[in-house]
């Protein structure tokens, strides 16, 4: 037995007995009455024997009582109230006043208002479509009987890859010359006109095909520049060459 532990507790019992005591409104607080049972509980266990155990609180069963109501009947509804009719006796005045007041007209009915007539829908024409136009196939080239003209424009098959590569399409005459290149064929090719040669190089670009190209060029090209003399043809034929590429 711990009396040493015994006094402390119950030095801290008498402290917080008085702390409640001096309360001015006299409530307690619940962290007080709860740090109040842990001591007395703290107390309690000093003077027990060591092998003493604290029996738990027993549980008390309540019985809890079901009252079962009974319902009450519910009263029949009351019976409807049947009124007899008034009966109204006529006096001999009111019988003279309702024989001698004429009788209302007969009410003659109203024709309805006629229906009027749905304004006109504008239907517009069906549009004609016109005929589709049929163009007229061009008429195969006819170049000239000369034949230093007819080897502007021989074809040769590629054989090698760098021939085949340098086939490819293009899109547009002009980009497709370097300035070196474009200054060079405007002085061997044009004379130095470049004016005529951008002019060839537009209305070329706007041909359908290399059939259409080759009349154009034979008709105001070949013959007004002299592609033909040994000093230009090696330079027309590589140019007829790029032009050929533009219709691939």
């Amino acid at each position: 037995m711990d009396l040493q532990k015994a006094k402390k507790l119950l030095d801290k019992i008498n402290s917080l007995y008085s702390g409640m005591e001096n309360d001015a409104d006299g409530s307690i607080a619940t962290i007080e009455k709860d740090l109040m049972r842990s001591y007395v509980r703290q107390f309690y266990e000093v003077f027990l024997d060591n092998n003493a155990t604290i029996a738990a609180p027993k549980k008390v069963k309540r019985k809890v009582e079901i009252i079962k109501s009974t319902p009450k009947p519910t009263p029949p509804p009351p019976a409807p109230v049947v009124r007899k009719p008034r009966v109204i006796e006529l006096t001999d005045e009111v019988k003279e006043f309702i024989a001698e007041t004429p009788a209302p007209a007969p009410r003659v009915a109203t024709p309805p208002p006629p229906t009027p007539k749905p304004a006109p829908v504008y239907v517009p024409p069906t549009p004609v479509t016109p005929p589709p136009v049929v163009k007229a196939p061009t008429p195969p080239v006819q170049l000239s009987d000369d034949d230093d003209v007819l080897e502007l424009f021989e074809v040769k098959k590629a054989t090698d890859l760098s021939e085949r590569l340098s086939s490819r399409p293009l899109t547009d005459l002009m980009k497709a010359m370097g300035l070196n290149e474009r200054i060079l064929t405007v002085n061997e090719l044009f004379g130095g006109d470049a004016n005529a040669f951008k002019k060839v190089m537009t209305d070329l670009n706007q041909l359908r095909n290399f059939d259409e190209a080759k009349q154009y060029l034979a008709t105001n090209v070949v013959e007004k520049y002299g592609w033909t003399k040994r000093n230009k043809k090696s330079k027309a034929k590589i140019l007829i060459k790029t032009i050929r590429r533009r219709y691939a």
